[in-house]
């Protein structure tokens, strides 16, 4: 997967489709294939309402790659806008069901020490957190806020 950022606007359609020849003549050098039906494009813009997906007809081997709304690469979900509203969904839910993991084995009877329970923690719930943290000074308050009332349930158990 590449991004890119390009300049003028107007050149936006050549441009890609010089890469996306550029990448057949690769592919076909190194006796590669790639099934363009397997791969999307999604084009980022301010105003998520409206998509400029459907503006591109970006072909490979002469079949059309398909558009898409929501993309999710390396576990992080982005959208047309990037106000990662989907990625932040997904973390609260991927970070609850772990946290009934903890609820559980809070429980005085397991007759766990806080070290362990902070362990179990660090693991479950914060390698979720910590993993996302490359978009956390792009999110907007209130979404920070849902991450944070999410993490801050955690610690309380």
């Amino acid at each position: 997967m590449s991004f890119f950022i390009f300049k003028k606007a107007n050149n936006i359609n050549i441009q890609i489709k010089n890469y996306l020849q550029h990448l057949e003549n690769w592919l076909d050098n190194w006796r590669l294939t790639m099934h363009p039906t397997k791969c999307n494009f999604m084009t980022f813009n301010n105003n998520s309402n409206k998509s400029l997906n459907e503006k591109f007809n970006h072909k490979l081997y002469n079949e059309r790659i398909p558009a898409c709304n929501s993309l999710k690469f390396l576990w992080i979900t982005f959208d047309l806008g990037l106000t990662f509203n989907n990625h932040t969904k997904d973390i609260k839910k991927r970070c609850i069901n772990r946290l009934n993991i903890i609820k559980i084995l809070s429980n005085k009877r397991w007759k766990l020490t806080t070290t362990t329970l902070k362990s179990i923690y660090l693991s479950l719930i914060r390698s979720v957190i910590d993993y996302s943290s490359l978009i956390m000074p792009f999110l907007s308050k209130s979404l920070a806020k849902t991450i944070q009332a999410t993490q801050n349930t955690a610690l309380k158990c």
